[in-house]
């Protein structure tokens, strides 16, 4: 099969990969970064962001799930995503992931990079962090953080929780 042509990706030496864009071009040229292709530079960016949204979300942390807007209709809602850390100094603080959220877990980005979502008869703040949890822990928590139906759980939906 033959290479794609396009980039879509860079890596630096640390592992640090962000979106391509033409900027790049001279990083690429003096060897600073390499160019990733295709398929190959989207997988790159995907364990990447899912990296960064570990080191901001661990096992049972907590998420604000803000609804923003809600059409007429009520078939149709947008979202933002905050998580609460603590800064280099001890001082907490509440960062928005909204847009690493909506990368990671397959949601779709709206106008103002808010998570839209679409339906009824569901909670859709709930489906965001078990989207979330399923995305950052596929394979479920190297630990047990609960317990569900009377047994230990260390599904990776269930991981996180959202208010």
């Amino acid at each position: 099969m033959a290479k794609s042509s396009k980039i879509t990706a860079v890596q630096f030496p640390g592992g640090e990969t962000y979106d391509y864009a033409s900027h790049w071009r001279d990083t690429i040229a003096k060897g600073d970064c390499v160019a990733l292709y295709g398929k190959e530079g989207i997988a790159a960016l995907q364990e990447s962001r899912r990296d960064k949204l570990l080191a901001i979300v661990p096992v049972k942390t907590t998420l604000q799930v803000v609804c923003t807007h809600h059409s007429a209709s009520g078939m149709s809602a947008r979202f933002r995503v905050f998580a609460p850390v603590i800064l280099e100094n001890g001082r907490p603080h509440i960062v928005d992931i909204t847009r690493a959220v909506a990368e990671v877990a397959g949601f779709t980005l709206g106008r103002n990079d808010e998570i839209v979502m679409g339906g009824c008869g569901y909670s859709k703040s709930f489906q965001i962090g078990y989207s979330l949890g399923c995305a950052l822990w596929p394979n479920g928590t190297p630990e047990p953080h609960g317990v569900r139906n009377g047994e230990p759980d260390s599904s990776g939906g269930y991981a996180i929780g959202v208010n």
